[in-house]
């Protein structure tokens, strides 16, 4: 669906945990792709509106 393809897993595992929060190398951790392409698949999705981006310290 996205054009990053990771985007459609990120979105599936986030969508199946409810109010879960993920960092970056947990989401790296799950679907095996490197954390650029984790962190603009992310971005892809914050920017659409269906996921939130929460920074910590």
């Amino acid at each position: 669906m996205f054009r990053i393809g990771v985007a459609d897993d990120i979105l599936r595992l986030l969508t199946d945990a409810n109010d879960t929060e993920f960092t970056i190398p947990e989401l790296v951790d799950v679907t095996a792709v490197t954390r650029s392409i984790v962190w603009r698949a992310v971005q892809l999705l914050d920017d659409l509106g269906v996921v939130r981006i929460r920074e910590t310290p």
